[in-house]
């Protein structure tokens, strides 16, 4: 009975250990696969697959250490990215969109606007 428990316990270490490995590589500083893809893929499915796990266990993970969705972070990035391309380009909103991989500059739009509060115009007049 205690060796059953004790390898219990050695399992969940050892699960806690990969959650936080594949939290790291994906969320956290050094999170080379979102840092790399995230203007290009919007979508969990993509980062789940190259870290070969599913899309549910790794939103499932990634909630459960770091507090956050992947979704969450996905924002995250691109909302950066669309303010520091607003602020320090004179790109137009469409090829902001454009380079962020938006079907089009209204979804981008409309993303900007409930994430930021205000639309990416109005953003850029007020820097």
């Amino acid at each position: 009975m205690q060796i059953m428990r004790l390898l219990h316990h050695l399992d969940e270490e050892v699960l806690i250990a990969e959650l936080v490995d594949v939290v790291e590589v994906l969320c956290l500083p050094g999170h080379v696969v979102l840092l790399a893809h995230f203007a290009r893929h919007h979508d969990i499915g993509f980062y789940a697959s190259q870290l070969s796990i599913s899309p549910v266990y790794l939103s499932r993970i990634v909630r459960q250490v770091a507090g956050r969705t992947v979704v969450d972070y996905i924002n995250q990035m691109l909302l950066m990215e669309a303010a520091f391309l607003l602020h320090t380009t004179d790109l137009t909103v469409a090829q902001v969109a454009d380079r962020l991989h938006f079907a089009d500059s209204a979804s981008f739009c409309k993303f900007f606007q409930r994430q930021k509060g205000t639309s990416p115009r109005r953003f850029r007049e007020s820097q």
